[in-house]
């Protein structure tokens, strides 16, 4: 799963516990079958190589106004390709 930089960084701070993904069919052919808990991959940019965290998603809850997926993480497995320099950067 994609995400910008300050999200990024906000994830693997520990600050930011949930993502949100708009509902959709296309979210919803990746997210609905999946049991919780699951290892989420987010990926800070689209060409290797990017900053990289696996994260463990607790639960899936939908939001109604505006319709969404909220993915409640809980621990870091792993961040690759990150240093705490790159925290200040908020573009």
């Amino acid at each position: 799963m994609n995400i910008k930089r300050r999200f990024f960084a906000d994830v693997v701070a520990g600050t930011k516990k949930i993502e949100y993904r708009r509902k959709s069919p296309f979210w919803a052919r990746r997210i609905g079958p999946l049991e919780t808990p699951f290892r989420l991959r987010l990926l800070n940019g689209m060409t290797h190589p990017v900053p990289e965290a696996t994260v463990i998603v607790e639960r899936v809850t939908l939001g109604r106004s505006p319709p969404e997926y909220r993915l409640h993480l809980g621990r870091i497995l792993s961040v690759k390709r990150w240093s705490t320099k790159n925290r200040s950067s908020r573009a």
